[in-house]
């Protein structure tokens, strides 16, 4: 007796990484432009996580057509 083995999708993280890198001499003389640079960099590299998140997610959402109600006592605002 063999029992088959059910297919799968195979789904591996999907990692997204960042590395900033500056000379010591920048930081050691203007550590407020060293922490003004480093959180814009971390602000735009969310940005582009959250761009990446929704297009992964429209990518696998399904399109849902929403009727409006036929029964009069139902409809509100126009409907």
């Amino acid at each position: 007796m063999e029992v088959s083995c059910l297919s799968f999708t195979e789904t591996r993280l999907s990692m997204q990484g960042l590395c900033i890198t500056m000379p010591l001499l920048v930081e050691r003389a203007w550590p407020e432009w060293r922490t003004y640079f480093v959180e814009r960099v971390l602000v735009a590299h969310a940005h582009k996580i959250n761009a990446w998140t929704l297009v992964q997610t429209e990518a696998k959402a399904t399109a849902v057509v929403i009727t409006p109600p036929t029964d009069p006592l139902l409809t509100f605002n126009g409907w």
